[in-house]
């Protein structure tokens, strides 16, 4: 039996959302995450997508879905996924017969790792304004290995994040497109 493969794409700021991304895969989805600057969503981004998809399909491997990942940052959670839902259509990538799963963390991923790890109640100076950053400030200086964290927080993110909106829409995106 193969696992299902899907093709990824994340911001590549400090390499938690790849980290994260293919540790919550992990065993059960062959994750193959690409970084773009910035997670920009643009013509190139969706050429990179194309060609990933045509070479596995070439290669005989059976692609099942595209997981965007993209901060929602200073936007609205709804905003973001119509962006992203909005880029998947127009670039056409839906003919290669990919599902869509949009993570998008609001505001930002950091959150989603405070949360799994426990540490949210240090957080301060949340507000729509400050976008993702009380958030980074709050995960960064923690001791440890900063991304065997992140994988640690993948590990528990099903169970500690569940009752979240956001990464409960994703996680209904990614049990529509792998089953699990």
């Amino acid at each position: 039996m193969s696992f299902p493969i899907a093709i990824g794409i994340c911001e590549n700021d400090l390499r938690f959302d790849l980290t994260f991304l293919k540790e919550f895969a992990a065993p059960a989805v062959d994750l193959r995450v690409t970084p773009v600057r910035g997670g920009t969503l643009n013509a190139k981004t969706a050429r990179l997508v194309e060609r990933q998809a045509t070479a596995m399909k070439a290669a005989r491997l059976s692609v099942c879905a595209l997981v965007v990942h993209h901060d929602v940052d200073r936007s609205s959670h709804g905003h973001r996924i119509k962006a992203v839902r909005r880029w998947f259509k127009n670039n056409g990538l839906g003919k290669h017969g990919l599902a869509l799963v949009v993570c998008a963390p609001d505001p930002c991923l950091e959150r989603w790792l405070c949360l799994a790890e426990g540490i949210h109640g240090r957080v301060r100076g949340t507000k729509p304004s400050a976008g993702g950053e009380p958030w980074k400030v709050a995960w960064n200086p923690r001791k440890g290995i900063a991304l065997d964290r992140v994988r640690a927080a993948a590990k528990r993110a099903r169970e500690a994040l569940r009752g979240q909106p956001d990464f409960d829409a994703f996680l209904a995106e990614w049990s529509q497109a792998f089953g699990s």
